[in-house]
């Protein structure tokens, strides 16, 4: 049986000395991945002492040149160029559709974005168009980072606002709870005022892009904890 005493010194040695095998930090501006090694650091070889936001201390190895060199930040219009390219590619001459309840939204890059009912037969009806043409793309900002917009507009009349329907378009990197693991595309839909619509077309190939500080761009450093 083990004793109280015996079981306190477990349990804290474990608090202290247990941490996960990857983490991140930061070091004179560059995000780093820490992969955790066991025993001691070598002295020199570019090890710099470094420490998390917890305080835990440790040595790490960051080596010299390209891969330790500090990002430079893209400008609005280098954004602007990439963004287009990679929506311009994934979207051109294709449609997106989308199913929810009774109705199915089709959205066609450049075209249009259709609202409509299928029924078991395969006959439509009815259907609404929720806005036509091109619009130039823009670039914004908001609190989940960069994303592109455009407008379709002149949609069909609105039978409650006597206005023709609108839909603004949403270009972004998937959030973390998208499923998208298949599908390199995805396509969501909600009516934000009535008539007026908000589509937001999420691109995997775009997270680079809008996000580029992301877990997957991040270099990856050896670090060994300093004993307390």
């Amino acid at each position: 049986m083990i004793q109280p005493q015996a079981l306190l010194i477990t349990f804290i040695f474990a608090i202290v000395f247990v941490q996960p095998s990857t983490s991140e930090l930061i070091h004179n501006g560059i995000n780093y991945r820490v992969d955790l090694k066991d025993g001691i650091a070598e002295s020199g070889h570019n090890y710099k002492t470094m420490k998390l936001q917890n305080g835990t201390t440790y040595r790490c190895r960051v080596e010299e040149g390209p891969a330790g060199q500090k990002r430079s930040e893209p400008t609005d219009a280098e954004l602007q160029s990439a963004g287009v390219s990679v929506i311009t590619k994934n979207l051109n001459k294709r449609c997106v559709v989308h199913a929810e309840g009774w109705w199915t939204y089709e959205y066609c890059h450049g075209k249009h974005v259709v609202q409509y009912h299928m029924d078991t037969k395969g006959k439509v009806f009815p259907k609404y168009s929720l806005g036509t043409g091109p619009s130039n793309l823009s670039l914004h900002r908001d609190g989940e980072g960069v994303y592109f917009s455009s407008t379709s507009t002149e949609g069909d009349v609105c039978d409650i606002t006597g206005l023709p329907r609108s839909t603004v378009v949403q270009y972004r990197c998937p959030t973390s709870g998208a499923s998208t693991t298949s599908q390199e595309l995805q396509l969501t839909l909600k009516e934000v005022r009535t008539c007026s619509y908000l589509v937001t077309v999420s691109i995997r190939e775009l997270c680079p892009i809008t996000h580029p500080n992301s877990e997957k761009d991040l270099s990856i450093i050896p670090c060994h904890q300093v004993a307390l």
